[in-house]
């Protein structure tokens, strides 16, 4: 093994990885269990992400994650109830450390078995970073462990990104940005990985993002949902001012959701179209049903269109 991650797998290279046969993997294939896609010389071909999702969907655990490049991403499985079982705890110890490795690997391997993105983020992440973010209390050495630890989430979530299969061009898209006086870049990426597990195209414009670029933003994607993440204080005037600059420019059924410590107690009655979230399990949810009602309008009356 070179190490490298494998952007496409044979079926061999699967089985290997799966601990299972290879001719179950090229039935499998061959019925359309796994998409495959076929080499000048009629040779199948499964793409990284296909094989992720594949084994997420069957609940087949990856036995040997060097048979896929990703070794020094996924660890070995042991044995027991899965990666996930006291992946916070872990992941704290891992933070402590700073071992990255682990921590990145205590990650992916809770995604890849099955996890989404919104749980992993809600429980485990959400967890371990908040008892290192406790740290810079105790002085300079915590603040070193929580800025690590953001880094190592930031990796890891970047991977599971990138093993998310893109949206087609024809899926609406999803647009958002931390406010814009907000550096932190954790939270606006969590959404965008998020709602692309959902299905959207997501479009995240990262930290400190000023009103009026996030609104020429929406004004060229026309997006069907805007995420906006606060997560220092933020005054409910310079709030409110935001949200409506960017319904000015939304298509008609748009929606905007909101979250994020920052977020003032104040804002309760939010302008219309606007949704106060308190968890990324909440917007993967909303985002949902943003899709279920799009593709309710879109459906043609049974019948067709001449029925009366």
């Amino acid at each position: 093994m070179d190490g490298r991650i494998k952007a496409f797998l044979t079926p061999k290279d699967l089985a290997e990885a799966l601990g299972v046969s290879e001719s179950s993997l090229k039935r499998w294939a061959d019925d359309g269990v796994i998409r495959v896609s076929r080499t000048a010389g009629g040779h199948r071909r499964i793409a990284l992400a296909d094989a992720i999702r594949f084994a997420r969907e069957s609940g087949l655990q990856i036995e040997h994650p060097a048979a896929l490049g990703l070794e020094e991403v996924l660890p070995a499985r042991a044995g027991g109830d899965g990666p996930a079982t006291g992946t916070a705890e872990a992941l704290y110890a891992a933070f402590l450390r700073d071992d990255w490795r682990v921590a990145r690997g205590l990650i992916v391997s809770a995604y890849v078995a099955g996890e989404s993105v919104a749980t992993l983020c809600d429980g485990a992440i959400r967890e371990a970073l908040s008892r290192a973010g406790e740290l810079w209390e105790h002085g300079s050495d915590g603040i070193v462990i929580e800025h690590r630890a953001v880094d190592t989430c930031l990796q890891a979530l970047s991977f599971i990104r990138s093993l998310i299969p893109s949206a087609p061009v024809t899926a609406p898209a999803a647009l958002g940005a931390a406010f814009a006086n907000d550096p932190y870049v954790l939270p606006s990426l969590v959404a965008a990985v998020v709602l692309a597990e959902v299905g959207f195209r997501d479009v995240n414009l990262g930290p400190t993002m000023p009103t009026a670029a996030l609104v020429r933003a929406v004004e060229r994607y026309a997006p069907a949902l805007v995420w906006r993440t606060v997560s220092i204080a933020t005054d409910v005037e310079s709030l409110r001012r935001d949200l409506n600059a960017m319904l000015e420019k939304m298509p008609a059924h748009g929606r905007i959701v909101l979250g994020g410590r920052g977020v003032p107690q104040g804002v309760l009655h939010l302008p219309e179209r606007v949704h106060h979230l308190g968890s990324m399990s909440e917007l993967g949810g909303f985002a949902r049903g943003v899709l279920a009602m799009r593709a309710s309008d879109a459906t043609p009356p049974a019948g067709g269109a001449d029925a009366s």
